[in-house]
């Protein structure tokens, strides 16, 4: 077991026992002489015609959490026997006898050890306040045999998120630590600019926090986070860049995550982050801070400049037209030059980057310093870029066609979604992707000085739908000082947990307060969002101008076979 010790990981080294138990070794020989039966081994007869000294050699691999699962088993087990006998043999009421007997555990005090009387009954009532006090009778009870499950767990209140100097354990970090993403900046101070929402970098505090967070990743044997169907579709290798951020590996962490993700940059900013609502440590706790890692790694990765030009070596001389710079069309572009084709992306807008440079505000991915900064990057490597170039309209596809060996269509995603209501035409309704567009385009052109925006100053501005545009609606509204700010979902409200029909691994559909909530909140005094609402017509004065909107409340039902809801 020593030489089988010295080349296992250290966590595992307490799980290795000699063979010594008689059930085992029983076991173990009848094992082996199978294997002599059907095989012919010598090495499994010479084994057996010695075996007093040859099992010696062997070594049992027995998990201790597995080891404690069955001992807390035969405990429950006794338990159960015990208050079986109890209940057959009480005199009055049993019950109450039972109720006895439960708090003659807690009061026993710390340090108590198991015995028969101790049985499964409702655990006990909340006894304290304070979360070490909690969590020393969570342990005796469970260690009596007492049920656990379902007790509100203050005994988390007093985990630390941050621990100073890197400090921090890899092995049950995941119980030691709690979870604290990066912070925004306060919502009173970001209200009055177009910058970043996410909090800069706070040096020394900042490298502690992702110490500290990524020492909660508990390398999963099955890491449900890059599972592309229900956790992150690129795949991204999220606990080997967790593993080497906590060990300070910072470039070797970048290395891993652009292996899998052209531009962390983005997703990491904007990214609904489905990795998280599949890790495996939220079943019963916070998930891991995959979002704070990933885009944590690529920025430390810039500002140390280890992310470089990086032009191919050699060209195959074949020639590719991407179709649109969004986030696709750029990573089919970045991925085709690497390979060492010639790449050439055409954009209709004047700048290059689609809904990352226009649909998604200022305030969530700044455009010059961290869009325009990879389309300077990718240019630098030898991809082309032509902006102002509508494909089959300014520019014509049948040469386009002959000059190239490839074409990809990477058109976007602007089309809307229409709300063919009554009053549509109505002056004042817009797409969410008119609104944001324009205000982009006139912050990055003059700061808004030229006037060529849709202003929401001074006006009643309701927003018809939820989700990450509604809610970039909603804080580019307030930034722009509107009068107020509805927003309007046809779904009830979120639970605060997880619904009976939304179980792990799928994406949480929970309550969540987001930018642009907690700023409308803040500037108007309540959450702007009202909940199981259809908006039936839009109402207009004599002159064609929106002044209101006739909206009914709507009751959802569900099938008891469990088909689509219905209102």
């Amino acid at each position: 077991s020593k030489s089988l010790g010295s080349m296992c990981n250290v966590d595992i080294a307490s799980d290795l026992f000699p063979v010594s138990e008689e059930e085992d070794v029983m076991l173990l020989k009848r094992l082996v002489a199978s294997h002599l039966q059907f095989t012919g081994s010598p090495l499994a007869k010479e084994i057996l015609d010695d075996w007093d000294a040859s099992v010696t050699h062997f070594t049992k691999v027995f998990p201790h959490e597995y080891k404690k699962a069955l001992e807390d088993l035969s405990k429950l087990n006794l338990a159960q026997k015990e208050e079986a006998k109890v209940l057959a043999n009480a005199e009055g009421d049993a019950f109450d006898t039972l109720r006895k007997m439960a708090l003659s555990v807690v009061e026993d005090g710390p340090g108590i050890k198991p015995s028969p009387k101790h049985i499964a009954s409702p655990f006990t009532p909340r006894t304290s306040d304070d979360p070490k006090e909690e969590f020393v009778r969570l342990l005796r009870d469970a260690s009596s045999g007492l049920p656990v499950a379902g007790r509100d767990p203050v005994w988390d209140e007093e985990r630390p998120k941050i621990v100073d100097g890197g400090a921090t354990q890899k092995q049950g970090g995941f119980m030691r630590y709690e979870r604290d993403p990066l912070s925004y900046r306060p919502v009173n101070e970001r209200l009055k600019d177009y910058d970043e929402v996410l909090a800069p970098s706070a040096g020394g505090v900042t490298a502690n926090l992702l110490n500290t967070q990524s020492a909660r990743c508990m390398d999963c044997g099955t890491p449900y986070c890059l599972n592309k169907d229900t956790g992150c579709p690129l795949g991204n290798l999220i606990p080997e860049w967790n593993q080497l951020v906590w060990q300070g590996r910072w470039k070797e962490a970048c290395e891993r995550l652009l292996a899998t993700n052209n531009f962390p940059e983005f997703t990491g900013r904007v990214c609904p982050a489905p990795c998280e609502g599949s890790c495996v440590l939220g079943i019963n706790q916070n998930p891991v801070t995959i979002k704070t890692m990933e885009v944590s790694i690529i920025d430390k990765a810039f500002e140390e400049g280890w992310i470089t030009p990086h032009p191919p070596t050699v060209r195959t001389g074949r020639r590719v037209a991407v179709i649109g710079s969004g986030p696709s069309g750029m990573a089919a572009a970045d991925q085709l030059n690497k390979m060492g084709h010639a790449v050439t992306v055409f954009e209709r807008a004047d700048r290059i980057g689609g809904l990352m440079m226009y649909g998604v505000p200022n305030m969530k991915t700044g455009k010059n310093e961290i869009v325009q900064r990879r389309v300077d990057l990718m240019a630098a490597e030898g991809v082309k870029f032509v902006t102002n170039a509508a494909v089959g309209k300014v520019v014509d596809i049948k040469p386009l066609k002959a000059e190239s060996d490839a074409i990809v269509l990477a058109a976007g995603a602007t089309k809307p979604r229409d709300l063919p209501i009554d009053g549509r035409g109505l002056d004042g309704v817009h797409f969410a992707m008119e609104f944001l567009t324009a205000n982009t385009k006139s912050l990055l052109d003059s700061n808004h000085a030229d006037g060529n925006f849709i202003s929401a100053k001074g006006k009643r501005v309701i927003v018809i739908g939820g989700g990450d545009t509604g809610t970039d609606c909603i804080g580019t509204a307030v930034r722009h000082g509107a009068k107020s700010v509805v927003n309007l979902e046809l779904l009830s409200k979120p639970s605060e947990t997880r619904a009976p029909g939304n179980p792990w691994p799928y994406y949480p559909r929970v309550f969540k307060v987001d930018y642009g909530h907690a700023e409308a909140t803040e500037k108007y005094g309540q959450d702007p969002r009202i909940y199981d609402v259809l908006t039936k017509r839009f109402i207009g004065d004599e002159d064609g101008n929106l002044v209101g909107l006739e909206i009914v409340d709507v009751a959802w039902t569900f099938p008891a076979d469990g088909g689509g809801a219905s209102f």
